[in-house]
Order: C-alpha cells, then sequence, then structure tokens
C-alpha cells in the first residue's frame, strides 16, 4: 500500500459523507433500490451495498498501510468497529483485479473538458490505460535508530543487537492520461481502434486529429 494511510481513510470518510447525504436526500433505504449506472447498464449491487462495500475497501487499505509502516491506528475513526471485515475486503479486492467491474475493464476513452473557441478545438483528458513498473525502496541515508530493554535502558548496538535497513522491490500500477488538444472527438470504441493502431503513446497523442 502507499505508506499514507490518512489518504485512505479521507477515502472511506468521503464515501462515508456521499452515503450519508444520498440517504438524507433520498429517505432511509431509498439506496437499496437504486444501481449505479455503467457503460455496461445497471451495476450488479444496490447503490447502498456499494457505497458501503467501497468504503469498506478504504478502511482496509487504511488499516494495511498503517501496520506496514507501523502506525497504530486512530481507534476514533468509524472503521475501527470492525476492522477484520474491511481487511478481509481489501484482501478479496486485491486478488481479483481483473473481474472488478470498473478497473477489470477497458476504459480507454477520451473525455471532452471544454470547447476553445481561438483554437477551434477540443480540450480532452485521454485515458490510454496502465502501466506497470517496478519500484526500487531504499533508504538514500539510513536512519539512526535506538533500542530500548523492556525496561526502558537503552541497549548499544553491537554484537548483541543490529539494526539493518534492507532495499526491497514492489511492483506499482498507475495509470496513463494525457490532457490534449483536438478537433475529432472520438468515442470509447474509435479511441481504443486508434490505441491499438498506434500502440505507444507519443505515437496515440501524435496521431490524434
Amino acid at each position: 500500500m502507499e505508506p499514507l494511510p490518512s489518504y485512505y481513510s479521507r477515502r472511506a470518510l468521503g464515501y462515508r459523507h456521499v452515503r450519508a447525504t444520498l440517504s438524507r436526500a433520498f429517505g432511509d433505504g431509498a439506496l437499496a433500490g437504486l444501481q449505479r449506472l455503467g457503460p455496461d447498464g445497471p451495476a450488479a449491487l444496490d447503490l447502498d451495498a456499494e457505497l458501503d462495500a467501497t468504503e469498506s475497501l478504504f478502511w482496509g487499505a487504511y488499516y494495511t498501510a498503517c501496520t506496514q509502516i507501523g502506525l497504530p491506528p486512530d481507534p476514533s475513526l468509524p472503521g475501527a468497529a470492525q476492522i477484520n471485515k474491511h481487511l478481509a475486503r481489501l484482501a478479496s479486492w486485491a486478488n481479483a483485479l481483473g473481474s472488478d467491474d470498473d478497473l477489470g475493464r477497458d476504459a480507454r476513452m477520451m473525455v471532452p473538458v471544454f470547447y476553445d473557441i481561438d483554437r477551434e478545438k477540443t480540450k480532452v483528458w485521454a485515458f490510454l490505460g496502465w502501466v506497470t513498473e517496478t519500484l526500487d525502496v531504499a533508504f538514500a541515508k539510513p536512519p539512526r535508530a535506538e533500542v530500548f530493554d523492556p525496561q526502558g535502558r537503552e541497549v548499544k548496538t553491537g554484537d548483541d543487537v543490529r539494526v539493518a535497513f534492507q532495499q526491497e522491490y514492489r511492483t506499482v500500477v498507475y495509470p496513463v492520461m494525457a490532457e490534449v488538444y483536438v478537433t475529432t472527438l472520438l468515442d470509447r470504441d474509435e479511441f481504443r481502434r486508434h490505441c491499438d493502431t498506434h500502440k505507444t503513446q507519443d505515437a496515440i497523442l501524435a496521431n490524434l486529429a
């Protein structure tokens, strides 16, 4: 996970707020009768269940990130009541990314932002796909560590106590997007064919009309 637990807790609280706001607007229980619309039609889960699952996903990410960096989680956060549920939700989702309704689909497309009258072109955000990279993780300057025994007395490092920081390699996946001006807007299928034809990011963008 990204080593910023607060990012995930804020996302979880954001979805919690959205769910509560919609419930107040449409009435208790109304979200269970609504479904989010996607490119292929209604989502499999009702809106109430989907918002709850997404909030749980980010709580799982928060508690996982806390564990990975050795940070005690905030016990006052709403997610503290069901930590095991949230961790299981994250693990289940991470092990089946390819079947996720949103991340598992071919999401390449261009989204119009505005029409520039002077240029006579439309600014678009183009999503080109995902890239996988290997991340090299290490301290440029290792931190100084202090070691204490159970009675709180400082233990000098030496033969009995050795502190070592190791280099790690992690696989990261990130989206590739570009902001460009075009004269011709392409729908999803047209843009995907364009990407498949030109292959590389530079060629894809250079050949947009």
